[in-house]
């Protein structure tokens, strides 16, 4: 890891489409209960990477709509 030709190094924010297809998968009504919680912790935590990044490269607002995005998908 950490190569330079790493497309992470080439491309900034690669997480928003990991990020993408997790909140794809927490909208699937197919997706079995046991699975839900796993899946919306790992969210949380590619949100909180993704926010840092944003925020180091000048973008609070996007950090911003990152870190909320995981309450939306939080069961009352």
């Amino acid at each position: 890891g950490g190569h330079a030709d790493q497309l992470s190094k080439k491309y900034f924010g690669m997480d928003r489409f990991r990020i993408a297809a997790l909140a794809k998968l927490l909208r699937d009504p197919a997706l079995a209960p046991d699975r839900y919680g796993p899946a919306l912790d790992e969210l949380k935590r590619k949100c909180y990477i993704y926010a840092r990044g944003c925020r180091k490269h000048g973008k609070p607002e996007e950090s911003m709509r990152f870190l909320q995005l995981p309450f939306e998908f939080e069961k009352a």
